[in-house]
């Protein structure tokens, strides 16, 4: 507790503390975060090797999604619906697959097969049992929000606070 990452702040949402990792992972620039005491999470995009601040109030964290520098994965997630495809594959050829298909912007292995997904980048991350899954942050697609396709799904979590 009593921590920051002075500096990269790139949103600010009132928020209970519990939730601002899982805030900052939904955020795809989203690299560490502040929870402050007036109820703000305060979001930022600070390189990994930011040295943590002693501020006397707040907590704070970073998020732990492992990276090539074109793409973000985490283990046991899935980013809900959107599917585009999905390839027989091994799990460490999946991001590739979504790389290398200019529709595909989320990516999810089950353990068999890579599911390709097209969704916007603001689409919330589930916790699962199994596999992993990623996204390129280059990529935004807009959600068809048409009868029958929902975009909605319920937000994960997956952070490393600090204390």
């Amino acid at each position: 507790m009593n921590c920051d990452f002075p500096g990269h702040d790139i949103e600010r949402i009132a928020s209970p503390g519990e939730n601002c990792g899982s805030l900052c992972i939904a955020s795809p620039n989203c690299t560490h975060f502040r929870h402050a005491p007036d109820g703000l999470c305060i979001l930022k995009e600070a390189p990994l090797a930011t040295p943590v601040t002693n501020t006397g109030e707040g907590s704070c964290g970073k998020d732990h999604w492992n990276s090539d520098g074109s793409l973000k994965w985490l283990l046991n997630c899935d980013f809900e619906g959107h599917d585009i495809g999905r390839i027989e594959s091994p799990g460490d050829k999946c991001g590739g697959i979504c790389v290398n298909n200019p529709e595909c912007s989320h990516f999810r292995f089950d353990g068999q097969f890579c599911r390709t997904k097209k969704a916007p980048q603001s689409i919330s991350r589930k916790a699962i049992n199994g596999g992993a899954c990623g996204f390129i942050p280059s990529r935004n697609f807009v959600i068809d929000k048409s009868p029958g396709n929902s975009g909605s799904n319920v937000g994960g979590f997956g952070v490393i606070v600090l204390f």
